[in-house]
């Protein structure tokens, strides 16, 4: 497959990430970490565009979309732990429906060249990747993780492709070496998800409490 056209991650842009708060140490000079593609490393069953124990460092374009992919994540987890719960018959306390993270702000101190930008048409098809799968918001990945080490072997450094959960189509960058010593800047945000019900008439969604009695806003926190 010849290279195609390729575009940068910015060394002048600000990109964003959540992590669980235990990465935000009491010593600033950890904090390049949460780019060190560790948790990609760590994990058994992978994810949307990397293989079991296959490094990679996921950062979104903006606030919203960042918000919106981990608010996907964050609402699957509580479906898992509510379903667990409810087989075993184990109170789930209303303090549990509330956690706290960090979002990152994050600026590089040097460009990463040669990221193919899959949200062009024209590069999906030369890619050879079915476009639905980039917009899927469930867990479909083998196509894309396939697709991934094909163009890491082809000689690409990353990725930019469609959210797949973020109303409004923002950017996700998959880049596929860690980057902990290329940080010119990260600021950590402390931020907290509450699940929230859905609202009822014309009334305003409550905190959600009680998995017996509440109806869950989906998509809402």
């Amino acid at each position: 497959m010849p290279l195609l056209p390729t575009t940068s991650v910015s060394k002048n842009a600000k990109y964003f990430r959540i992590t669980p708060d235990y990465l935000k140490t009491l010593d600033p000079k950890y904090h390049p970490n949460v780019v060190d593609g560790e948790g990609s490393r760590r994990s058994k069953t992978g994810s949307r565009y990397s293989a079991p124990a296959q490094e990679t460092v996921y950062l979104a374009e903006d606030f919203e979309t960042c918000l919106s992919e981990k608010m996907f994540y964050f609402l699957r987890n509580f479906l898992e732990a509510m379903d667990k719960a409810q087989a075993q018959k184990i109170y789930l306390p209303p303090q549990l429906f509330l956690r706290r993270y960090v979002l990152w702000e994050i600026q590089f101190a040097s460009e990463v060249p040669k990221v193919l930008d899959l949200t062009i048409d024209a590069h999906q098809y030369a890619a050879d990747i079915i476009p639905s799968f980039l917009r899927n918001p469930f867990r479909d990945y083998e196509h894309l993780v396939e697709r991934r080490a094909f163009l890491q072997s082809e000689g690409y450094d990353g990725l930019r492709v469609p959210s797949a959960r973020c109303p409004k189509n923002g950017a996700i960058i998959v880049l596929f070496r860690e980057q902990s010593r290329n940080v010119a800047t990260i600021t950590p945000h402390d931020i907290s998800f509450h699940l929230i019900t859905r609202p009822s008439g014309s009334g305003p969604s409550q905190p959600f409490q009680n998995r017996l009695m509440y109806l869950m806003g989906f998509g809402a926190c």
